[in-house]
């Protein structure tokens, strides 16, 4: 008899903001190889391209409830029939995901083995070991297959390495493995992208079947994806600050052969004929060598041909020939992180980007787009940041609009992880409980309705003229200062700024950060096309 066929019932949870999920996905191919009938379930607590979430970002904080306890009984309840019940979740969702193991063993009376993955999971394993029955602590491919044989076949598995347990009151801490090398990643399964399974619907406060509806409702007519994994850059903010810290080797970009994410876009492609773009979420796409870029370039001509959007691109790799390489496979969009206009703000978030640099790759970014009629860049902006005086917020929204046009910001306001340099820096300096609102809140979309916000949203839909600046820049004040708010101002300068942003891609018919179960119909009806446009 194989492993498939023996009776045990997995249940994959995915705990994470929206149904993305590109690790958990994968470790539910390992799952579903070993035992076709595991079932999929995912909590999307905030679906980033939900049209309500996008105008009106969710004002929770990471420790407030979006459920009531109905709900996690409910959860519970559907979740008590597994064996093996695994969850992966982020530090944004550890609050949910406690509760919901909590409630699933007052149900089972202990009787199901639970398991936690996932960022929240590697950077805080001894706060997720305390509720869990083991934890995966690296990345989970190899060793979740070797526990899971073990698991089902009943033999020992408490010494799996790059996981710990919980076992009979004592914690088993095992050493974490080696990082997947390029040639292992290649011979993985793709990352799981059925319709086999099940989404749970927030309104009607239930598991619903996964259909095409629900995947356009989160994804648009785009399938996202990550070719590469690792990021050699430590920003102070970013959980891959405190990757580096427990392996080195988290710097170093790693990825699969061009043929492989190839065909897990055909693959996707079969199972969703309505996908008319691909978006690689990559930490930065743009540093794979000329070389690799090329090949990937003619066989994604070749094979896929669809418009494609590069997230991650980072100010210090831009370079002009591999941009033009990736436009003319059928890039249609890039997005750069800057952050900050201001040097010292920059140092604080360890970003190790001059500002001349910042300009220089804005102007590479800026002639590719005119060259090849791509749809405007995008450019990363974080705000409501503490420690930044007025005079830098005001030298940012300077340099900011005086960048070459045309482009937009996805203006996202201060969030904090824990154990990151500057996780560990707000732990030392006392905040005012108005900065921990936001800084605590789930949504990076919600910004404190200050003029400095406000006029990110100006700025970001048209140039504006420098006497008129000058004239705002005379009341605006730091985060800390006590200020006039602007809560019906941002609103519709939001609204002004998400409809333009919109209307630049609905010119190109590109759907990748529209969704809706209408954009399904524009493919059906044949408004948008399986094509580069």
């Amino acid at each position: 008899m194989s492993l498939g066929e023996r009776n045990i019932k997995i249940a994959m949870v995915s705990c994470e903001p929206s149904i993305i999920s590109f690790g958990f996905r994968g470790i539910v191919s390992v799952a579903r190889a070993i035992v076709p009938s595991t079932q999929v379930f995912f909590l999307p607590f905030d679906n980033f391209y939900s049209m309500l979430n996008i105008v009106h970002p969710p004002s929770r904080t990471n420790d407030s409830g979006k459920l009531d306890d109905r709900c996690y009984y409910y959860i519970a309840d559907v979740l008590s029939k597994y064996d093996l019940v695994c969850f992966s979740l982020l530090s944004s969702t550890n609050f949910y995901t406690k509760h919901i193991v909590q409630r699933l063993r007052e149900i089972t009376n202990q009787q199901v083995y639970v398991m936690g993955g996932g960022v929240h999971c590697i950077l805080n394993p001894e706060d997720s070991i305390k509720y869990f029955d083991a934890i995966c602590v690296g990345e989970g491919e190899i060793c979740f297959e070797k526990f899971l044989k073990a698991f089902i076949n009943g033999k020992e598995y408490v010494q799996t390495e790059n996981m710990w347990f919980n076992f009979k009151g004592k914690i088993v801490r095992n050493r974490r493995m080696e990082l997947l090398k390029n040639d292992f990643l290649s011979t993985l399964r793709h990352r799981y992208i059925g319709m086999d399974c099940f989404v749970f619907d927030f309104f009607k406060r239930k598991f619903c079947r996964f259909s095409k509806y629900i995947y356009t409702k989160h994804f648009g007519l785009s399938y996202r994806t990550i070719w590469t994994l690792g990021c050699p850059y430590s920003c102070s903010y970013c959980e891959n600050d405190e990757f580096l810290h427990l392996d080195r080797n988290y710097a170093k970009i790693r990825y699969p052969s061009s043929q492989f994410i190839i065909n897990e876009i055909k693959e996707a492609q079969k199972i969703h004929p309505y996908i008319t773009n691909i978006a690689f979420y990559d930490d930065n796409l743009i540093a794979i060598d000329l070389e690799s870029l090329r090949i990937f370039s003619d066989q994604y001509k070749k094979e896929i041909n669809l418009p494609f959007t590069v997230y991650g691109v980072h100010p210090n790799t831009i370079d002009e020939k591999k941009l033009e390489l990736l436009a003319d496979a059928g890039c249609n969009r890039v997005r750069m992180g800057i952050q900050s206009a201001n040097e010292r703000v920059l140092t604080l978030f360890n970003r190790n980007t001059g500002i001349n640099k910042i300009k220089d790759s804005v102007a590479i970014i800026s002639r590719m787009t005119k060259k090849y009629k791509m749809i405007p860049p995008t450019y990363d902006i974080i705000t409501d940041i503490p420690f930044e005086t007025k005079q830098e917020i005001i030298e940012s929204l300077k340099f900011i609009n005086d960048l070459d046009r045309p482009f937009f910001l996805a203006i996202s306001g201060l969030r904090i992880f824990p154990n990151t340099k500057l996780g560990q820096y707000f732990e030392k300096i006392q905040l005012s409980k108005e900065a921990l609102k936001y800084i605590n809140c789930s949504s990076f979309q919600l910004l404190r309705p200050t003029l400095s916000n406000c006029l990110w949203y100006v700025i970001s839909v048209f140039k504006v003229p420098k006497p008129v600046l000058k004239i705002f820049f005379k009341h605006i004040k730091d985060y800390n200062s006590s200020q006039k708010l602007y809560s019906l101002a941002i609103f519709f300068l939001r609204i002004l700024y998400l409809a333009k942003h919109s209307f630049e891609h609905i010119k190109k018919m590109n759907f990748s950060i529209i969704g809706g179960k209408w954009t399904y119909f524009l493919w059906r009806f044949k408004v948008v096309r399986n094509k580069k446009n």
